[in-house]
């Protein structure tokens, strides 16, 4: 059965792009050292947190659409194999 969701998503993709332009920005628009760490950080904490945030929505997602666990009855006791019935 194919697999709903797609292999590559919308945050993953924004998560990319963010910390590209960040690290863009760090390298050639921000001169302060202070500025180039703050800068530096957000652009890998703030897309790490969106591919986090994205695997345990996914993760929760097929959890729930997955089939529920079949449960089978334990099997009813066999007759003795010498044919004789309990007594009792």
């Amino acid at each position: 059965m194919p697999s709903s969701t797609p292999d590559i998503t919308p945050a993953q993709v924004a998560a990319v792009i963010v910390a590209i332009a960040a690290e863009a920005a760090n390298a050639a628009l921000i001169s302060g050292r202070v500025e180039q760490l703050i800068a530096g950080l957000a652009g890998i904490v703030v897309p790490f947190a969106w591919i986090v945030a994205d695997a345990i929505i996914r993760h929760g997602r097929s959890r729930a659409l997955a089939p529920a666990p079949v449960v089978v009855p334990p099997a009813a006791p066999s007759p003795p194999a010498d044919g004789s019935a309990p007594t009792g």
